[in-house]
């Protein structure tokens, strides 16, 4: 274990496969890990880094969503009133969510190049996103359904269930529901189930999974956001 050295109350939120780490230390302020040297960000919440150390996350105080990258800021200008940004790619493609459906509900959006795009319906989140292009999330109010958005919308589940994370081969982890809680895999239209665990065990996401190794399931979400970085390898 690597002590970072962002004080007391500091939380590491994500990894990128070069070992730079993004957090948060106490008071809100993002910082970015690098080679032993940290980099204060400003006041927003981190919530995934790319290989280019382009990070993306949310502002607290007004919930925008918000891309940083070569030390400038960047607000996506998502609609909506409750707006995070999940997950961004090496193409520096930003998949989240917003409160831009009907009555303030939420919808996945894909922002890349300036442009946003709102690509889920009503009650729709993104969760990550491929250097393919492809996008995983859920879509649904009281029960949701894993989907990948792709040439499409494709209901990867019949039963409710979560896609939190895709990597570059196009494999998807996620979580579905019945009397517990198990991970799975899916990859080219096959499922592949972990130990099923109870409704409180989660897994948590990264987009650069492989071959599974271990119990998905035993991966628990960060506290206080969506589910984000958990690498499955």
């Amino acid at each position: 274990m690597v002590d970072l050295g962002t004080g007391d109350n500091s939380v590491a939120m994500a990894i990128n496969d070069r070992g730079h780490v993004v957090g948060t230390r106490a008071g809100g302020e993002a910082f970015l890990w690098r080679d032993g040297r940290t980099t204060d960000l400003g006041a927003f919440t981190p919530t995934d880094i790319n290989n280019r150390d382009e990070v993306v996350g949310y502002r607290f105080d007004d919930t925008q969503a918000v891309l940083w990258r070569d030390g400038i800021r960047t607000d996506l200008g998502t609609p909506g009133t409750h707006r995070v940004a999940h997950a961004v790619n090496d193409r520096t493609e930003v998949v989240g969510w917003s409160s831009a459906g009907a009555d303030g509900r939420m919808r996945a959006f894909s922002w890349r190049g300036g442009v946003l795009t709102l690509i889920g319906d009503d009650d729709s989140v993104a969760t990550d996103v491929n250097d393919r292009g492809q996008i995983v999330g859920s879509v649904g109010a009281t029960d949701q359904f894993a989907v990948r958005w792709w040439r499409g919308t494709e209901r990867l589940r019949t039963e409710p269930a979560q896609a939190v994370a895709v990597n570059r081969e196009g494999a998807i982890a996620g979580v579905h529901f019945g009397s517990g809680t198990a991970g799975f895999v899916w990859q080219r239209g096959r499922f592949i189930e972990r130990a099923r665990r109870d409704r409180r065990s989660q897994p948590d996401d990264r987009r650069r999974l492989g071959a599974t190794r271990g119990d998905l399931a035993t991966i628990r979400p960060r506290a206080g956001v969506p589910p984000s970085d958990l690498t499955v390898a």
